[in-house]
């Protein structure tokens, strides 16, 4: 059987991550033809084995990642936080629903000065309220960077600048 286009992009996807190892040390391993199924699959296996170029990230995500292995969490969330970081050190990114699972997690686990200022990077980077995810319009609640009712309920200053 011929190779399927699954595979083909599979196998795309996994050079794209290699680019640096596949034009150094690992350049043999794109000397093979791939007609087949079977070959497409050793190639597969054989790319699994290259090294992936190294991870750009973005200083303010490995800020929040920061963040979130200081917070205090309950036991039974651990293993999750635990994840999100591994992933995030692993891969430079995380997706959009992952990411606000550090939010939340990293929101319930910080406190005082560190959460004010967490709180506040959050609503100025994306507009919301990092603890009910409403919008900001109140001008105050824009400087701050989350709203009046949160700041009370976390004991956080609310209408100056943090």
């Amino acid at each position: 059987m011929t190779i399927t286009q699954p595979q083909i992009n599979f196998i795309q996807s996994l050079c794209a991550e290699r680019t640096e190892a596949l034009a150094g040390d690992y350049a043999h391993v794109m000397d093979t033809t791939v007609t087949t199924k079977q070959e497409a699959s050793d190639l597969i296996s054989a790319l699994k084995q290259v090294p992936r170029d190294p991870v750009q990230v973005d200083p303010v995500d490995a800020n929040r990642i920061d963040l979130l292995e200081q917070a205090t969490v309950a036991p039974k969330h651990s293993d999750f936080r635990d994840s999100l970081v591994s992933q995030f050190r692993d891969r430079g990114r995380l997706s959009d629903k992952q990411w606000k699972w550090v939010d939340r997690l990293t929101a319930k686990g910080l406190k005082g000065d560190a959460l004010a200022e967490w709180a506040s990077a959050y609503g100025h980077r994306t507009g919301q309220c990092v603890f009910c995810f409403r919008d900001l319009s109140d001008e105050r609640s824009v400087h701050v960077g989350y709203g009046k009712e949160c700041a009370s309920k976390h004991g956080l200053p609310w209408g100056v600048s943090i």
